[in-house]
């Protein structure tokens, strides 16, 4: 299955939470909500094998894929949210534990995998976003080392 979808990765100034990302993917059979994590280090991983714990929150509405702006104290997630990255990804892999994806900006950038962990330490569900190998990449890489030798 390859898909494309739209995204958003907020940085969020939450009251309660603290600082963080929140990383939002548009179902690609339901284009009116999107599933979301909270990324509690601040931070994506930038080189293949980094990984950072992905927090999975409810499922929003597809108008925060443009969303910035201030929420409510006494709301859901109440602080302040910026976009530091939005567009579309191309989706390889869509699973009840697993989603892999591509995807081009200056934040995240390349082949990453969401993956469920099966054990929380929370009640919360934990996944990992993980930075994998980019197979397009390595095809390019392989091409041109082919051609050379």
């Amino acid at each position: 299955m390859l898909k494309i979808s739209n995204y958003v990765l907020q940085f969020h100034k939450a009251l309660v939470a603290g600082n963080h990302f929140d990383f939002r993917i548009q179902y690609p059979d339901n284009k009116s909500k999107l599933m979301s994590w909270a990324l509690p280090k601040g931070k994506v991983p930038k080189k293949i094998g980094e990984k950072y714990l992905a927090v999975r929150t409810p499922d929003h509405r597809k108008e925060w894929l443009s969303f910035s702006g201030k929420i409510a104290a006494d709301e859901y997630g109440g602080g302040t949210v910026s976009i530091s990255q939005s567009g579309v990804l191309k989706i390889e892999k869509w699973e009840e534990d697993k989603i892999v994806f591509v995807i081009v900006g200056d934040k995240m950038n390349g082949r990453f995998s969401l993956i469920k962990l099966k054990k929380s330490k929370t009640d919360q569900e934990e996944w990992l976003l993980i930075k994998v190998k980019d197979k397009l990449k390595e095809y390019f890489i392989n091409q041109f080392m082919n051609r050379i030798i």
